[in-house]
């Protein structure tokens, strides 16, 4: 029997409103969301894929652009092969919705139900299972989802959803994933790429978003192909060439911030969306907008966020005639005493009793 070759995308989120970037950037991000779909399409003409599983929250929900629209339908039917898709969490179906809108071609098979249903292809020796949210929140779809096998041929589940006993997004227990006997389940929800997992002998995975849309969804983003046998399945991660997110914090202790900025930031960020945590401690107060106009043309966009805390001398009040001062002189007297391993242990401690003093919340890095 034949390997059969899909590519596994989801979570694309189309037309997502980006409304941490000013307008121009919002609609520049947007087009390059429509530009992906080209990425893709590539894609699977290169790894002659023969099946795409798309399973949910290809739209974000909201607003839909008429030229997001068009390049969806064309995207579609440029595949070629068959399609499905099972719509999910923030593209559920319902009457009127956006996919009763569009032109779908006749390789596209759009699951509508909240019950799994079954599209058989004998030529390919596949069938493909699948079910779509019908509202925001779905129950577990897969309860007494235990299809009789046929011989000689794969089974496919394309559903959006989590794993496990709860939640509002389809929450399916392991062991109802192991009983449905499928060969591979094509999963969308989380917009992280967490490899091949199994449960009994039925493989699942999620590809992740294409393409990082915040802070919350750093690093590499693209789409999975997947060789699926009964019994043997091989994917990996692609990659696509999309914008990435970017989280560094860089201590400034000692350092002036800019320089320190620029040494933890190396190679061309024109691309990329950073956001710049500093940390540490400084004797004088920085001033975020300079620093901010000098790094700003580095990036595509730039966060920059300070953390930093003023330096401050724990022991200047250790004379004081308060119990401040008793506290303070009680433990350097400590300090004093103490073994070289000890003594950093002591001095948080004293630190902790200052901020208690206080009524502070943190300890302020002294």
């Amino acid at each position: 029997m034949d390997t059969i070759r899909i590519l596994h995308a989801a979570d694309l989120h189309l037309d997502t409103a980006f409304d941490g970037l000013p307008d121009v950037q919002a609609a520049e991000r947007r087009k390059e969301q429509r530009e992906l779909l080209t990425a893709i399409l590539r894609l699977a003409k290169k790894q002659q894929v023969q099946v795409v599983l798309l399973p949910g929250d290809l739209f974000d929900g909201g607003k839909h652009y008429p030229e997001t629209i068009e390049a969806l339908e064309q995207f579609l039917k440029d595949l070629t092969v068959p399609v499905f898709i099972a719509p999910g969490n923030h593209d559920f179906y319902r009457a009127g919705c956006v996919y009763d809108k569009m032109f779908l071609p006749e390789n596209v098979h759009l699951f509508r139900h909240d019950h799994i249903e079954c599209v058989d292809m004998p030529e390919l020796h596949l069938r493909v299972w699948g079910a779509a949210f019908t509202d925001s929140v779905c129950p577990c779809l897969i309860h007494d989802f235990i299809p009789e096998k046929q011989p000689d041929t794969i089974d496919l589940l394309c559903i959006h959803g989590t794993v496990g006993k709860d939640g509002v997004y389809n929450p399916m227990p392991p062991e109802l994933l192991a009983e449905s006997g499928m060969d591979y389940v094509a999963m969308g929800h989380s917009h992280t790429c967490g490899g091949l997992q199994k449960a009994g002998d039925t493989y699942y995975l999620w590809p992740g978003t294409p393409m990082g849309r915040g802070f919350d969804e750093t690093g590499k983003k693209g789409v999975v192909i997947a060789d699926i046998a009964p019994d043997v399945v091989t994917a990996h991660f692609a990659p696509l060439n999309a914008r990435e997110y970017c989280v560094t914090e860089v201590d400034i202790t000692d350092e002036d911030p800019l320089t320190a900025v620029l040494q933890a930031i190396r190679g061309n960020t024109s691309r990329e969306l950073y956001r710049i945590i500093l940390t540490g401690e400084t004797k004088e107060p920085i001033d975020l907008s300079t620093l901010y106009r000098v790094l700003e043309g580095k990036f595509y966009s730039l966060d920059l966020q300070n953390r930093s805390k003023l330096w401050q001398d724990l022991w200047a009040r250790v004379e004081e005639t308060t119990l401040r001062g008793a506290f303070l002189r009680r433990m350097r007297d400590k300090m004093d005493a103490a073994p070289p391993e000890e003594q950093s242990a002591i001095e948080d401690a004293a630190r902790w009793g200052v901020a208690a003093l206080d009524g502070a919340e943190e300890v302020v890095p002294l």
